[in-house]
């Protein structure tokens, strides 16, 4: 918090000196300050005055707003300032603050809202990233969703079996060029496996099959093929009676 104090008092000397003007750039780093600190108050008597002496916010003064929402509690008005500033200044809301509104959905729970706010980023034909599909995974595999994350795999690559709530969306808006990075999907298949219920941990043995199978398939350890077939020949041999 000092470091804030400090940073606001230089604001107020840099409008004191004739020959500086305090930019976008001096805003958006206080205000990103104060993302980190969950300093809502603070912040938002920043914005304001950041707009009284007519600069502009732009997609990556959204992007730290949504994340100062996120850590002060206020996921809602993360999304109503968002709305508000693009329609006041025209702003076409971006990849990153896109990927921030779902964290801000997915960290507290709620997949089936960041999800909508998923469709809403590719029906604005805004490409999703590594990050969205990472945001995503998470969020199933914290909420004991292994369909979910298998879903979200077939989609980022490309594959049959995409996610139902994205099948309205062409599989070029869904795929990413690069597919997902390959710590990405040890993560997403180790959560597969790790889900409570029936046929996770071979679900996740048939995934890493299909995505190994793929020409620019990701370089995945040797070691994970080994521990998840073993985990699903357990759990077929000895099957959990108390599963729900």
């Amino acid at each position: 918090e000092n470091s804030i104090d400090k940073a606001l008092k230089l604001l107020e000397d840099m409008k004191k000196d004739k020959k500086l003007s305090p930019d976008e750039v001096t805003y958006n780093t206080i205000l990103d300050g104060c993302a980190r600190y969950g300093m809502w108050e603070r912040g938002m008597v920043l914005l304001k005055e950041m707009e009284s002496s007519g600069v502009p916010p732009s997609n990556f003064t959204l992007s730290v707003l949504v994340k100062l929402a996120h850590r002060s509690r206020n996921t809602n008005e993360g999304f109503r300032l968002c709305k508000e500033l693009a329609s006041k200044y025209n702003i076409a809301l971006n990849v990153h603050v896109y990927n921030n509104l779902i964290h801000s959905r997915t960290a507290h729970g709620d997949l089936s809202r960041g999800l909508e706010t998923f469709q809403e980023m590719l029906s604005k034909r805004v490409r999703p990233d590594a990050r969205s599909y990472l945001l995503l995974i998470r969020g199933a595999v914290a909420s004991n969703r292994p369909e979910d994350v298998a879903g979200f795999l077939n989609a980022a690559f490309g594959m049959p079996g995409c996610h139902p709530r994205l099948a309205t969306f062409n599989s070029n808006q869904l795929k990413l060029r690069n597919g997902l990075p390959s710590e990405t999907v040890t993560e997403a298949l180790e959560g597969i496996a790790s889900c409570s219920g029936s046929g996770c941990e071979v679900l996740a043995v048939e995934m890493l099959r299909a995505i190994r199978g793929l020409p620019n398939a990701p370089r995945l350890d040797s070691r994970l093929s080994t521990a998840l077939t073993s985990k699903a020949v357990r759990k077929t041999s000895y099957p959990r009676t108390n599963r729900q």
